[in-house]
């Protein structure tokens, strides 16, 4: 989906979603505010193109930080998915485990998410480090722990 720091925005689209406080982006979200904001689009029938392009990021990031941000991430996505669901059938906010396949809610695969977040995830080949593999194997279960947070405190 991309997020606010890589993705252009047409002005008249942005118009269009600004919310009741007079912000684009629902100030309420602790993360996620962007794809927030581009299932907003999505639901008034505006389309929204994925262009992969590979990027590098330059800034260094320690393990805390990493590991605190997918905490916030978990947050961000349980306050989507409760969004979501008060909005009724319809669109999902982007294809995923828990929302479902193509941009419906139909076939979520929560099973799958869970072993992916509680016991997984078991990509160790993409990383160069052990070290790294497992400062992500972490972050993901901080992920998860925040997406249960989430579901309560939101």
């Amino acid at each position: 989906m991309g997020n606010g720091g890589s993705i252009i925005f047409k002005r008249s689209w942005l118009d269009e979603c600004i919310e009741k406080d007079g912000h684009v982006y629902n100030e309420s979200f602790v993360v996620a505010e962007d794809w927030e904001l581009i299932w907003r689009m999505r639901r008034r029938g505006l389309k929204v193109v994925y262009v992969p392009v590979k990027t590098r990021h330059l800034r260094r990031v320690t393990a805390k930080s990493y590991i605190r941000h997918q905490f916030y991430r978990g947050v961000g996505i349980a306050q989507l998915y409760k969004l979501q669901r008060e909005a009724g059938p319809g669109m999902a906010v982007q294809e995923s485990l828990i929302w479902g396949q193509e941009g419906t809610r139909h076939g979520a695969r929560w099973i799958t998410a869970f072993v992916q977040k509680a016991i997984g995830p078991f990509n160790w080949k993409q990383f160069s480090r052990g070290r790294y593999f497992w400062t992500h194997w972490l972050a993901e279960k901080f992920q998860g722990a925040g997406f249960v947070w989430g579901l309560i405190a939101y």
